[in-house]
């Protein structure tokens, strides 16, 4: 733990919406940049971009608290310390954002002693800003916004991640996988984390279903989901910042823990 004087919600929520909107106008006003690559490998992508509005975004939030640790997808550590760090994905869906495809975003949360307190999602291409603190409401657009009330699997929609990562954990994760897609009405791959935590989170999605997230795609979209009202477990933990993940509406939660064996 730490001494560090507790900072109200909502002015933490005010600097995440305000580093997250930098980075997201940041990145949406230079894609003429996005072919400008650091390391392409066959599932991922690096590019200069990641790299350079990490940056923006950390100037903005050194300039608002010069004592607190930050770390993002980027850095070169990764660690939550005692007291408050900032965590930052300057670019959760860099391959859609590499191929023109306007499904990406800008991702910044905070976190006390480990918890996340505060955090918020930029998706530029559709100017929509979702937020949420530890103790309010989960919102779009300063709208609140709760999970859908679908309530059988066959009429839910569940988003996944690419399926290499499936196949990659063995034949009883993908046959636990096989059978869920015939069970529920459709899956979707779109290719953003924070922004798929999100869909969930204003019931445009009716759960999530990914391998190996990290903290950087988690903090923010996660706490926005929670606070709209979605239970989440996690599984499969890799180490401290990266898991599995199953996020639902309360209606289909048990449901999916069922069906999926978790």
């Amino acid at each position: 733990m730490t001494d560090s004087p507790d900072i109200p919600g909502l002015e933490l929520l005010e600097h995440a919406a305000k580093a997250a909107h930098t980075g997201g106008a940041y990145a949406a006003s230079r894609q003429d940049r996005r072919r400008d690559v650091v390391e392409l490998s066959h599932h991922d992508v690096k590019l200069q971009m990641d790299f350079q509005t990490q940056e923006e975004i950390e100037s903005y939030l050194r300039s608002a608290y010069p004592d607190h640790h930050l770390f993002g997808e980027e850095s070169d550590r990764h660690e939550m310390k005692a007291g408050y760090t900032w965590i930052v994905d300057p670019i959760d869906g860099t391959m859609n954002y590499f191929h023109g495809i306007p499904y990406w975003n800008c991702s910044v949360a905070v976190a006390k002693d480990g918890c996340v307190v505060a955090g918020a999602v930029y998706a530029p291409m559709q100017d929509e800003m979702y937020t949420a603190t530890i103790d309010g409401p989960s919102c779009l657009n300063e709208t609140e916004i709760r999970v859908s009330d679908v309530s059988t699997l066959e009429e839910s929609i569940v988003i996944t991640a690419g399926l290499a990562r499936l196949y990659d954990g063995g034949e009883e994760r993908l046959s636990s996988f096989l059978q869920l897609i015939t069970r529920v009405s459709k899956f979707r791959i779109l290719g953003a984390a924070a922004l798929d935590l999100c869909y969930v989170a204003c019931g445009r999605a009716d759960s999530l279903y990914e391998y190996r997230l990290n903290i950087w795609d988690t903090a923010a979209g996660g706490l926005i989901a929670e606070r709209a009202g979605a239970l989440i477990r996690t599984f499969d933990r890799e180490s401290d910042l990266t898991s599995a993940y199953l996020v639902a509406n309360p209606h289909l939660f048990e449901q999916l823990v069922s069906e999926l064996g978790i």
